[in-house]
């Protein structure tokens, strides 16, 4: 059941104005078993010249992700697509995987007639892998793979300096809830910190359109969850409320199970 993944990666150098400035940020956040950090490097492209403004990390513990299906996880992999939405709104992909416990990063390439001063976005699709250990000691098991799927959002800034009403969307999380459905959660953050009591619409996508389902309001520490189940695509939204820009968090499934 093990798969070796193949990674072919290619690097160029260019020369670069390496220019510091306190006007670049970085933020993180976690799923249950999935850590994803992102912040400038501090080097600035020049007028002519292209280099790596950003970096992201994702640290994966497949036994915390696969714990609600089993507490005996074996030979666990993961693989991660991420999707990094540039200042200008286009969006460029990135791959990162791993073995057990463990990390991967890579770096945002930006040149200086593009439009790299801003917020960058970084949303990562976790799909993980392992054998239910317990498999190994049952007749009855013919098949132990286990797998799930995380999602985990993050976002830095370049060469700007954020809003001063800034929000946030992060961390999304799934877990399988009751007999058929989901549990997801997000973190919705004002100006850096938790924000509590902030109505967040839970949508899904219909013909092509993004329409609300329901209504939530996060807790205490800006959680914002949502039981349930439905076909297709879903996101959390945050309408542009009191000067605060409206908001997106990544998309997720959660079909019937």
């Amino acid at each position: 059941m093990k798969k070796w993944i193949g990674l072919l990666a290619a690097g160029l150098t260019v020369g670069a104005a390496l220019l510091a400035s306190p006007a670049d940020a970085s933020t993180s956040s976690s799923g249950s078993g999935a850590d994803l950090d992102a912040y400038s490097t501090g080097a600035h492209p020049g007028a002519y010249s292209c280099v790596n403004v950003g970096r992201y990390s994702l640290t994966v513990d497949p036994d915390a992700e696969l714990a609600y299906l089993s507490d005996f996880v074996e030979d666990a992999y993961w693989s991660a697509d991420i999707t990094i939405t540039q200042p200008d709104g286009t969006a460029s992909s990135g791959y990162l995987y791993g073995t057990g416990y463990d990390s991967d990063s890579d770096t945002v390439y930006m040149c200086g007639y593009e439009k790299w001063r801003g917020r960058y976005d970084v949303e990562a699709t976790i799909d993980i892998d392992g054998w239910d250990g317990n498999c190994d000691y049952e007749d009855w098991c013919y098949d132990g793979s286990i797998s799930t799927t995380d999602y985990v959002s993050t976002s830095f800034w370049v060469g700007a300096t954020p809003p001063a009403h800034n929000d946030s969307i992060t961390g999304l999380h799934r877990t399988k809830a009751g007999a058929h459905g989901w549990t997801v959660t997000a973190h919705v953050n004002k100006n850096g910190k938790a924000w509590a009591q902030r109505t967040v619409q839970v949508q899904d996508k219909t013909h092509g359109q993004w329409k609300t389902i329901k209504t939530v309001k996060t807790g205490p520490g800006g959680v914002a969850r949502w039981f349930g189940y439905g076909a297709g695509q879903h996101r959390f939204h945050l309408a542009a409320s009191g000067g605060f820009p409206a908001r997106n968090s990544a998309v997720f499934w959660a079909a019937k199970r």
